[in-house]
């Protein structure tokens, strides 16, 4: 991955991290919050709507099995693309079998290879990272709700 790349996906983090801070103002109490993109958000609802358009797209699978075995399994990954083409941001990890997710690997692709894991997180990041994704449903993979909810109107 070039620096490029890298960079990009640290602002990303800085970006998750500036989200996670601004839910844990709206659990305290707070009316509404300040993105550090200048974008206000009022109430929780509006939040989990925002947070909800960031990604692009939402991929979750299980372990390969026999077809008639499909219904005694549970996905065990999942992955959140939050910034399409290059350089390209996404957040992989595991599921547990309530599919919460476990694990979360920022991971940045650019011209010259494959996705590759972001290093140089802070402790900051990581657990930001991991809030990010246990925010949304992973057991029905639907991301549509809240969405809707918002109707992309987030003040």
């Amino acid at each position: 991955m070039n620096q490029r790349a890298k960079e990009f996906g640290l602002q990303w983090a800085n970006r998750i991290i500036d989200l996670h801070k601004a839910y844990q103002a709206l659990e305290r109490g707070a009316k509404s919050v300040t993105l550090m993109d200048g974008t206000e958000i009022k109430g929780m609802g509006k939040f989990r709507g925002y947070c909800a358009w960031l990604p692009f797209d939402f991929l979750v699978r299980g372990p390969y099995m026999l077809a008639k075995e499909w219904c005694f399994t549970h996905p065990t990954e999942y992955a959140v693309f939050i910034e399409k083409g290059v350089p390209g941001v996404r957040i992989v990890g595991e599921l547990d079998l309530t599919s919460t997710p476990i694990t979360a690997t920022l991971e940045c692709v650019d011209w010259e290879g494959p996705w590759t894991p972001v290093d140089g997180l802070t402790p900051e990041a990581q657990e930001a990272l991991l809030w990010f994704v246990r925010f949304f449903d992973w057991s029905t993979n639907d991301q549509n709700s809240a969405r809707e909810a918002c109707n992309g109107s987030f003040a």
